[in-house]
């Protein structure tokens, strides 16, 4: 079986992009202070509900791969 390799560091990648696109649409769309505080912490809550996600999946198929390495080596 070939190994996976983990998803974290592709969601980290991910949650830099959508800082920085948030940024950048917060300086271009001139919003209220207001919203942009809303969708920015809405920005924050979906990156750590992602990075927390990513790591309970890289958990998961890590313990999955060793079962099965256990059970292919018996």
């Amino acid at each position: 079986m070939e190994t996976q390799r983990p998803l974290l560091p592709t969601i980290i990648i991910l949650d830099i992009a959508m800082f920085i696109g948030f940024g950048i649409l917060a300086r271009v769309a001139d919003a209220s202070f207001l919203i942009v505080v809303v969708v920015g912490l809405v920005v924050a809550v979906v990156s750590v509900l992602l990075v927390w996600f990513a790591v309970k999946f890289d958990r998961q198929m890590r313990r999955l791969g060793k079962k099965h390495e256990e059970h292919s080596q018996t």
